[in-house]
């Protein structure tokens, strides 16, 4: 027997159906085969399941493209390990560069301007002689201990030369003597000796004590020649300018300041300018 409701075939003496309990009715050979054939097969008319793996398999790059991803983040990793290794042998290169020219290049007067060329500026044009201490001019080369300096001309005051530094006035005096060979007139005070032809009027006019340092117009001349050298920045702009005693000095910092890519000073010190200095780690052997 075979059930109209679910289909389930029963034993030909059952009544009822043991699936779903519908009362069985009997039905002929042609109608079980036409039922049977109506029922769709699921392999047949059903359509085909997707592969789930298909859709990741689809998502995956092509081999061209990895590779060519695996170069660029190789490169970028190369590049960057080898810009760390420079900036550090850099880094430690710069700090033995500038120990070493602390010790082979003096410091040099930055400013010219302000600076005078001849550090022997004390006597007015045209004296022979002169002697000071005690007053505004000081001789820088003097220690606090021997204020009293003593300077002569040959020249009538183009070029000048020191006699000394001196405790008190009178042994300035006496050293200007021994110099000199010549008698020092006994003046008090700041003393000047004017250059033959000169009358008693300018004599007076010349005294150190009247002469500040500011208000001379003019500075005796010296011997020394003043290297003059500029520094370079990015498209040829001058950072700075200064003024060395010798030639090896200047080519010295010129070399320095353009090895170390403007890092260093042209004394050698670390240029805080346009370097900022970090504090030392500890962590690099040398830093």
């Amino acid at each position: 027997m075979h059930c109209a409701t679910c289909g389930t075939d029963s034993e030909d003496s059952a009544r009822f159906c043991s699936q779903c309990g519908t009362p069985l009715v009997a039905e002929t050979a042609s109608q079980h085969k036409a039922s049977s054939s109506s029922t769709p097969h699921p392999s047949s008319d059903s359509p085909p399941r997707s592969n789930p793996f298909s859709d990741f398999y689809a998502a995956q790059p092509e081999p061209e493209t990895l590779r060519r991803s695996l170069v660029i983040g190789l490169s970028l990793l190369l590049a960057g390990a080898f810009a760390l290794t420079v900036a550090l042998y850099r880094h430690h290169k710069t700090g033995e560069i500038a120990e070493l020219a602390k010790v082979t290049i003096p410091p040099a007067n930055k400013t010219a301007s302000t600076t005078p060329q001849d550090e022997i500026a004390a006597c007015p044009e045209g004296i022979r002689y002169c002697v000071g201490g005690n007053g505004s001019v000081k001789d820088p080369s003097c220690s606090p201990a021997q204020p009293f300096w003593a300077h002569y001309s040959t020249d009538g005051g183009k070029t000048w030369q020191r006699a000394g530094c001196f405790s008190d006035e009178a042994q300035a005096k006496a050293g200007l003597q021994q110099a000199l060979g010549i008698s020092v007139p006994e003046i008090s005070g700041p003393m000047v000796n004017t250059a033959p032809g000169k009358t008693a009027e300018q004599e007076s006019s010349a005294k150190v004590t009247s002469l500040p340092a500011k208000s001379r117009k003019t500075q005796p001349g010296t011997t020394a020649t003043a290297y003059h050298a500029k520094f370079k920045g990015p498209f040829g702009i001058v950072l700075e300018e200064r003024n060395y005693s010798s030639a090896e000095m200047r080519d010295r910092a010129e070399q320095l300041w353009q090895h170390e890519h403007k890092l260093l000073e042209p004394d050698g010190s670390i240029n805080t300018r346009y370097v900022t200095p970090k504090p030392k780690t500890g962590l690099i052997p040398g830093h």
